[in-house]
């Protein structure tokens, strides 16, 4: 017996599809920018990881991996299959077929004896070895991983074992012992229980609301919830009392007042007195009221209508999400055919999409596309661009015709999709990329237009300056005002993370150099790459090994390794 409700039916359209990635574009400094927007990370926080002195690398040694600290010490051993960083406070690992997690500073967090690791929102870890588990954060075992299923809920675990479902606390104590067929949380800080004989409420005490079994029941919202007896779908309250006789057909939650039922032959909304208030369209139910609009699903469109009945607007779409700024974040169905088993498409397949029986897959692809609307339908940002990024920063990044583009949230460009490569934004205003197009590079500031083109390649600003590559073979630094600051020029140059910078002089030397181009330390003449100081240690590769230097140009991690890269 399973517990069933309008809400946990209609659940699934809002889920959006996240991470599809583009595979047929090549942008390297596009790439960049849609990885950001992929981890949901804003300008802010990417200037601030940029910019921070407390960087790690992970570093690679003979296949295996392990990560230095910004002193070059080794604060993970040279052990590992694959390190990932989590958060700013924690580091994935793998070992082994193992996962486990550290924080920043090298110490274990989830031991490495875990299939799967996860973190919670409410801190926890969610592991799982021959079953799931909980850890807490500071990776104490709360509950062993023994179950078949846990789902958080506000200090609590609803957890499932040996087939049968019960309650946790957030300690690892039981509220409810795994004896029954369903337990769920009832909307009201209790508990909806089901077993053979149907389902029952509990108080979050654990005491009765009413002795009554129901073949069906769902979640209190505004005080009442639907349940299902021999008669039909009523309400009751959370005093145990019938308040709606069970004479419904189909029985929904109340929101803003008003619920969905299905009487006889007749769908409409309904007041908490029984009045019938609307008529229903016809249509899959999808949501009850919100902000005075419910929605129903037909003919490939959802329709939402007002209290009246009366249709505002709809939007065709597969899925919707309404966001916090009112706008509607939607996706589309789209089927891509490719030619001799080549895809023409900038995405990958969306896990789950059925395609077309009898077609393979390596022919016919289906996949959702996002797109965005405001408030009311009216479509902005459109689903049949090659992709759109989520919204970060008041912005979204497309590719239209495997071009790049920033969009505004009202739909128009603030850099229109005419250039073959765009950069992340500078680091200083936040207003300013790199464009580039067959006829060399230039800066381009969002919403305004070309602010200096002419240059072979660029890269953007921070503190103040730019690296310009003025001719086919010299670069140099300008200013905002795009006046050359140095009276020499370089061969290779990186931008101003910190005080100083890291270029290549025209005798094939790499340098150091402060702002006025002053070269502050001459490097081995053995250095065969240089990355930038960001903002005071670089990453540099001496005959075929990598290693890391400060902005004296001193190793402070010798080059000993196969790979280096910033965590």
């Amino acid at each position: 017996m399973k517990l069933k409700s309008f809400a946990a039916a209609a659940a699934a359209v809002f889920c959006l599809c996240n991470g599809s990635a583009v595979l047929a574009a090549e942008h390297p400094m596009f790439d960049k920018v849609m990885e950001r927007y992929q981890q949901n990370m804003t300008w802010q926080q990417m200037k601030e990881q940029t910019l921070s002195k407390e960087q790690l690398f992970i570093a690679e040694k003979n296949g295996r991996f392990g990560v230095l600290d910004r002193k070059g010490s080794i604060i993970l051993p040279i052990e590992y299959d694959r390190i990932r960083r989590l958060d700013d406070n924690g580091i994935l690992l793998k070992k082994d077929g193992m996962t486990g997690v550290s924080d920043c500073k090298g110490q274990i967090i989830v031991p490495l004896q875990y299939k799967r690791v996860r973190q919670l929102k409410e801190g926890f870890w969610l592991v799982r070895d021959r079953g799931w588990g909980i850890l807490d954060e500071s990776g104490t075992v709360l509950l062993p991983c023994i179950y078949e299923k846990i789902i958080p809920g506000q200090d609590k675990f609803f957890v499932r074992k040996d087939g049968k479902e019960g309650v946790l606390a957030a300690d690892g104590s039981t509220v409810i012992p795994c004896d029954y067929d369903n337990v769920a949380d009832d909307g009201a800080g209790g508990y909806i229980v089901g077993s053979e004989e149907g389902f029952r409420y509990y108080t979050a005490d654990r005491k009765l609301r009413s002795e009554q079994f129901f073949a069906e029941a769902g979640r209190f919202s505004e005080n009442l919830a639907p349940v299902k007896t021999d008669s039909g779908w009523g309400y009751m309250d959370m005093q145990g009392k019938m308040q709606l006789e069970p004479v419904y057909v189909r029985a929904a939650a109340f929101s803003d007042g008003l619920a969905f039922v299905v009487q006889d032959a007749e769908r409409g909304f309904i007041d908490k007195t029984g009045q019938n208030v609307c008529p229903a369209p016809e249509g899959r139910y999808i949501r009850g009221f919100e902000e005075g609009l419910a929605v129903f699903k037909n003919d490939g469109a959802f329709h939402f209508i007002n209290t009246s009945g009366q249709e505002q607007f709809a939007i065709r779409a597969a899925t919707f999400k309404k966001l916090d700024n009112g706008m509607y974040q939607i996706t589309r169905t789209r089927h891509n055919v490719s030619l001799g088993g080549i895809l023409q498409s900038a995405f990958t397949m969306v896990a789950g999409i059925p395609t077309i029986p009898g077609v393979g897959k390596s022919v016919y692809d289906t996949v959702l596309k996002r797109g965005y609307t405001d408030g009311k339908g009216q479509m902005l940002i459109p689903t049949r661009n090659d992709f759109n990024s989520a919204i970060i920063d008041n912005r979204v990044v497309s590719l239209v015709d495997d071009k790049p583009a920033y969009c505004a949230l009202n739909g128009s460009y603030l850099v229109p999709p005419v250039f073959d490569d765009v950069s992340e934004t500078d680091l200083d205003s936040g207003n300013i990329v790199v464009v580039t197009a067959e006829d060399g590079s230039g800066f381009y500031t969002l919403g305004s237009g070309m602010a200096k083109g002419g240059y072979h390649a660029a890269e953007n600003f921070v503190n103040g300056l730019a690296p310009v590559k003025v001719t086919q073979s010299r670069w140099n630094y300008v200013d905002r005002q795009f006046k050359q600051v140095m009276w020499r020029y370089w061969t290779e140059a990186t931008p101003f993370y910190g005080e100083f910078a890291v270029v290549r002089n025209t005798k094939g030397r790499y340098c150091i150099i402060d702002r006025s181009g002053e070269v502050r330390a001459l490097l081995k003449e053995n250095i065969e790459e240089a990355g930038p100081l960001q903002p005071d240690t670089a990453i540099i590769k001496e005959s075929g090994k990598w290693g890391i230097i400060d902005r004296n140009g001193c190793y402070i991690a010798s080059p000993e390794y196969d790979s280096l890269q910033r965590l």
